[in-house]
């Protein structure tokens, strides 16, 4: 009786401690914000409304937090075009393309430490100018070069990531702690089958150099 009372003991403490954790504080704070500085209209036209704040991941629902919006533009911050840029009829287009990073920190509550993120995106505008006024449009992809970056703080695994896709949905962060995330994205099944086609020329290319290594090998037998 007493070693199964043990041996109950010994398997409830090997379960996850995600299993026994329930809401789970964190906060974010937005500690830089960056457009390339040689895309002047997207430097013009881009800014962070983002205040910081308290947020919770609740393991045991299965559903992560999103944070954001993080980045948002406005055409009407434009500067007004000169004279020569203006067509007779008084429109002219801006269309731009360029970088950005948004710079963050995360922090779990539960113990203050932190951890310095910061996250790529790359946004394409499209403005036009008209009646004395710009209008427009911007389509951002906001993932940064790590998908998915993780940080180990208070004993618990976060998980932040961006939307790896175009979109003129504003810039957020989802955040989860934990194992087995509910990344919303996976590659296609048409996807995988254009990359393996995309690999074809290269085993080709490889089989070849093989086959005339082997042959000059022999020849030199």
């Amino acid at each position: 009786m007493r070693l199964r009372s043990l041996l109950v003991g010994i398997a409830f403490l090997g379960l996850p401690t995600v299993s026994l954790a329930g809401p789970i504080p964190f906060e974010i704070t937005e500690t830089g914000f960056w457009v390339q500085p040689d895309r002047p209209a997207l430097v013009a036209g881009l800014y962070s409304p983002f205040t910081s704040g308290s947020f919770v991941v609740d393991p045991t629902t299965g559903l992560a937090t999103t944070v954001g919006p993080l980045v948002m533009s406005s055409a009407s911050l434009l500067p007004q075009p000169g004279p020569l840029d203006v067509h007779p009829d008084g429109t002219t287009f801006w269309n731009e393309s360029g970088l950005f990073r948004v710079d963050l920190r995360l922090t779990d509550t539960g113990t203050g430490e932190f951890a310095d993120i910061s996250i790529d995106g790359m946004a394409h505008s499209n403005n036009q100018y008209a009646n004395g006024a710009w209008s427009g449009t911007v389509t951002y992809w906001f993932s940064g070069y790590n998908l998915i970056q993780h940080a180990t703080l208070g004993g618990n695994d976060y998980a932040i990531w961006g939307r790896p896709e175009f979109t003129q949905g504003l810039p957020s962060v989802t955040v989860w702690v934990g194992d087995n995330g509910p990344v919303p994205w996976a590659p296609e099944p048409s996807t995988l089958v254009l990359a393996s086609f995309a690999l074809i020329p290269l085993g080709r290319r490889y089989v070849r150099r093989r086959l005339g290594a082997d042959g000059a090998t022999s020849g030199n037998v």
